[in-house]
């Protein structure tokens, strides 16, 4: 524990000589006014778009989505290309400019390794960075609660989950993300003007990349949470799956950067053990790598779902005979859990030789619980469930119709919605089921 602490507190006060040495840095007050313009902005953005939502909300029921309560998903993007900017600025000239100031010396003499050394120039400006970002999220929340107390009925203030996820999970995790590999990218090429132009290369290209990259993709790389969901106060979510597994390859792949950083740090403390560190950064890196690929491929699969699907609907549309005359029962939603269906479907008579199913088209991400045919129960091993198909024998029943009692409980799967799209959009939103002819 002492040594820990001992650890604790050299970042600790290496973080505060960061953090007064960048407020001495005009590039610093230029940021924060940059920062302040962005403010004004966003907050006036949000102002009209309460307005407009004031009108257009009693006319289009999709104008709620873009409601000024859930106004964070337009927020993220420009935000997170700020910081990434922010850290650039903070971060490509870290090592140069102790020797402009002609203090390398004495940093390099202090006796702190190399990590805390850089985890401590990382985190001043991190904090410097995360003011302004507070600062923005607050006028926006300040303003939302003015115009509810001054009696504005349809206006709102942000949806706390969705503020309390973005700074969370974008905020710092981007960071991280760029504040380490600008520090990287100064170790290996020196020059300052070549850190900047290889930063700003990177990172425009990774922003032109999203922008370009079909949503089912982005969904799983993107580095902020605006295109893995929309806001809702009916199913709130503060963390999906995508999001926490593509968070955790950003952080590896943020401590893979540190950790190389730290290897070829010019210092002659730790240098016996300069190997290690970018041997195990290396090895961070791939791990990353995996992670995010890995989630990048899941997406791939999903759409060969969703491809599959198609395929198997095409192949029974023009022979579909199923007639349901009228269908009733319950479904219970359990708002961003399940849903759970209990229904009785009026099967019309049909004289068709050559039909011996009912074929039902049902979400995939239902589990069947029972099924019965004129309250005879039927054996899982007599209807087959594949593929969104649901397929009932109907032997000894062509021309007399019947009654089908079904019971299912399930997530349904949002990408099933879309299998009939030329283009296939991934969304967080729960579909409903789909019964009878597409």
């Amino acid at each position: 524990m002492p040594k820990i602490s001992t650890h604790a507190m050299n970042i600790w006060h290496l973080t505060i000589c960061e953090i007064r040495s960048c407020t001495r840095m005009v590039r610093t007050w230029l940021l924060m006014t940059l920062a302040l313009g962005v403010c004004l902005v966003q907050v006036g953005y949000w102002s009209s778009q309460a307005g407009l939502y004031t009108y257009t909300s009693l006319n289009s029921p999709a104008a709620g989505v873009f409601g000024p309560r859930y106004m964070i998903f337009q927020l993220t993007q420009p935000i997170v290309m700020w910081i990434a900017l922010g850290m650039l600025c903070f971060a490509f000239d870290a090592r140069s400019r102790d020797v402009r100031d002609r203090i390398f010396e004495a940093v390099d003499s202090r006796p702190v390794t190399n990590l805390e050394h850089l985890v401590g120039r990382l985190l001043g400006p991190a904090i410097l960075l995360l003011i302004p970002v507070v600062f923005i999220i607050a006028m926006t929340l300040v303003a939302g609660f003015t115009v509810q107390v001054l009696g504005g009925e349809l206006a709102g203030v942000l949806d706390p989950i969705s503020v309390l996820s973005f700074l969370t999970w974008d905020v710092l995790p981007n960071v991280l993300l760029w504040g380490t590999l600008t520090l990287l990218l100064s170790m290996v090429l020196r020059f300052r003007v070549a850190v900047a132009i290889a930063s700003l290369g990177v990172m425009s290209f990774f922003f032109l990349l999203l922008a370009a990259m079909p949503l089912y993709l982005e969904t799983g790389l993107a580095t902020y949470t605006s295109t893995a969901f929309l806001t809702s106060d009916i199913a709130p979510k503060f963390v999906t799956w995508d999001i926490f597994l593509n968070r955790t390859g950003v952080l590896i792949l943020a401590s893979s950067f540190l950790l190389l950083a730290t290897g070829l740090y010019p210092r002659m403390f730790n240098r016996p053990v300069r190997p290690q560190w970018i041997g195990a950064g290396l090895s961070v890196f791939l791990i990353g790598v995996l992670t995010i690929g890995g989630l990048g491929y899941s997406k791939i699969l999903d759409l060969q779902d969703v491809e599959r699907w198609a395929t198997v609907h095409k192949e029974h549309q023009s022979v579909q005979q199923t007639d349901i005359q009228s269908i009733k029962g319950t479904v219970e939603i359990r708002p961003g859990r399940s849903i759970k269906l209990d229904l009785t479907l009026v099967m019309a008579p049909n004289t068709d030789e050559n039909l011996d199913a009912w074929l039902f088209s049902l979400n995939p991400g239902y589990r069947i619980d029972s099924i019965a045919v004129d309250d005879e129960v039927i054996d899982e091993n007599d209807y087959e469930f594949k593929n969104g198909i649901l397929r009932i024998p109907t032997v000894n029943r062509m021309d007399a119709g019947g009654t089908v009692q079904l019971v299912a409980q399930g997530v349904p799967n949002p990408l099933f919605a879309y299998r009939n799209s030329d283009r296939t959009l991934d969304v967080a939103s729960a579909s409903l089921s789909q019964f009878g002819n597409d």
